[in-house]
């Protein structure tokens, strides 16, 4: 009878030890071809998503590490995550502590409203706690976030401690008051030692929640650039990083979407003044360019550039994130929402710089302009270095000089990155605007194959004209010639494309504009 109890106790725990694995094993799938997929160039994991990668490739982790600047990001999580967890348990601790030996009335009433406020959801409060925070002038900074966890993770601390603190024996605290403990001593030498086990747990499910959170960092410190914490950072990666993943996932792509504009009455700006108002080193400022920083706008910056007539200027200061372009629905909110923006910077103008009293609106943009959406895989995809590097390829098709641009899809901030070389041009390859998998087809515009920093520099107009034309041309020869794009012989391309006057020659500087330290 006992072997029998024992073999079914036996089976039944092998059983369940079976159901445990696999369930484990499918919570780790995402993370395994995470972290295999993180290996691979962007070619191969569109390719094989499955698969072991070919080579171990660290490309991906090296421009990951310095893009995000992940050893700042990894400071402020540990700082908010250590001190919002140790804070939370220590306040739950002591709180949980009086009120279970307090028998009153009011201590069962004060335990019950930490309870119902575990009920109540974080969306419900979320508004009404970043005004708070915005009048107390606690915003943008560390010290303002970490109390905010205080309270709201003390609730849920109070409710699992209070109920421990009920088991442990009342004797020992009245053998350490008859010896002359006092309360507080005794509940750091007695009671919390003793709490060590739900202690140990609220520890690891309050820390993973705080340093994996991204929206209470996004709602406090945003428009801080030095306070970001790993998710925030991660986001940004997820936008310019993965943008293909979304287009072979799920067709969607988190664009940045904005409205240009034009004002007029503006005073002329001599090169002092906007030397005295940019963020570019002295000497390298254009007399057409002005910029400076404008925290009131979700842009962060005034950013306008000059046109041929005086006074008149071309306006990049809308904004609209966390928008998908390709979603009509989300297309309309963001026309609403930039020409919102548009009057409230006219009037900026009018009240903060000296002499535009009389600054008036001439035109807006027929539709607002999406930086980025789908990007096509292309036989070379376009990279970073690529540009900054002014690499030279045997196929170039297309000049450019216009600098990475990168704006950041989730608010406030942008980063310009320059060619190495003064006067120098990149190139862009056949390769670029031929689909890896797709024949009789080519591509022109910021469509082509490029990673996001390349297209944040390619999406210009004079670009992609230039790009338009050799696609226009390879189309022509390609019907000429009884051929497809992607047997087509580029140098043939490049001298029809010469023959119209296009220059494809790259200047070789020896002298870096950019010092590379």
């Amino acid at each position: 009878m006992i072997d029998s109890e024992c073999s079914k106790f036996s089976v039944g725990k092998f059983a369940a030890t079976i159901v445990l694995v696999i369930v484990c094993l499918v919570m780790l799938t995402p993370i395994i071809f995470a972290v295999i997929n993180s290996f691979k160039p962007y070619a191969e994991m569109m390719t094989s998503f499955v698969s072991f990668p070919n080579s171990l490739d660290l490309n991906n982790y090296v421009k990951a590490w310095k893009v995000a600047n992940y050893q700042k990001s990894f400071f402020v999580s540990l700082v908010i995550t250590v001190f919002g967890t140790i804070g939370a348990v220590l306040l739950a601790s002591m709180a949980s502590y009086k009120l279970a030996r307090t028998k009153t009335r009011l201590s069962n009433f004060i335990f019950m409203v930490f309870v119902l406020a575990m009920t109540i959801p974080f969306h419900a409060i979320m508004i009404p706690l970043v005004q708070l925070a915005n009048k107390l002038h606690i915003t943008r900074s560390l010290i303002g976030i970490i109390p905010i966890y205080w309270g709201m993770y003390i609730p849920f601390a109070v409710f699992m401690l209070h109920g421990f603190v009920k088991t442990i024996p009342i004797e020992l605290e009245e053998a350490a008051m008859l010896e002359g403990s006092r309360p507080m001593h005794t509940f750091f030498k007695i009671v919390f030692p003793l709490l060590r086990t739900p202690v140990a747990t609220v520890c690891i499910l309050d820390a993973l929640s705080i340093w994996n959170d991204f929206l209470m960092p996004m709602l406090i410190l945003s428009g801080n650039p030095n306070l970001k914490t790993i998710p925030m950072t991660q986001v940004n990666l997820f936008g310019q990083y993965t943008s293909e993943w979304n287009i072979a996932i799920a067709g969607m792509v988190l664009g940045l979407i904005t409205t240009m504009f034009r004002i007029g009455g503006m005073p002329e700006v001599g090169k002092e003044q906007i030397e005295k108002f940019s963020k570019y080193p002295k000497g390298k400022v254009q007399p057409y360019f002005l910029f400076w920083e404008a925290p009131e706008f979700i842009y962060g910056h005034v950013c306008i550039f000059g046109t041929p007539r005086k006074g008149e200027y071309r306006c990049e200061m809308t904004r609209s994130v966390d928008k998908n372009g390709l979603n009509p629905d989300d297309l309309t909110k963001a026309e609403i929402e930039c020409r919102r923006q548009i009057p409230k910077i006219v009037e900026y103008f009018r009240k903060e710089y000296p002499g535009a009293e009389n600054v008036y609106l001439i035109d807006s943009a027929g539709t607002v302009g999406v930086q980025d959406s789908r990007r096509i895989v292309g036989e070379y995809e376009m990279t970073m270095d690529d540009l900054l590097e002014c690499r030279e390829f045997e196929d170039v098709i297309a000049l450019g000089c216009y600098p990475i641009d990168l704006h950041n899809p989730m608010g406030r901030g942008y980063d310009m990155r320059f060619i190495k070389y003064p006067g120098q041009a990149y190139g862009i390859p056949y390769r670029c605007i031929v689909p890896a998998k797709i024949e009789n087809l080519l591509v022109a515009g910021r469509c082509i194959s490029a990673d996001f920093y390349a297209e944040s520099a390619i999406r210009i107009s004079s670009t992609c004209m230039a790009i338009g034309e050799a696609a226009g041309t390879a189309a022509a020869l390609c019907v000429v010639k009884h051929k497809s794009p992607r047997d087509l012989d580029a140098n043939l391309l490049r001298q029809k494309l010469a023959s119209q006057g296009v220059c494809l020659e790259q200047f070789v500087y020896n002298t870096p504009l950019v010092d590379e330290k």
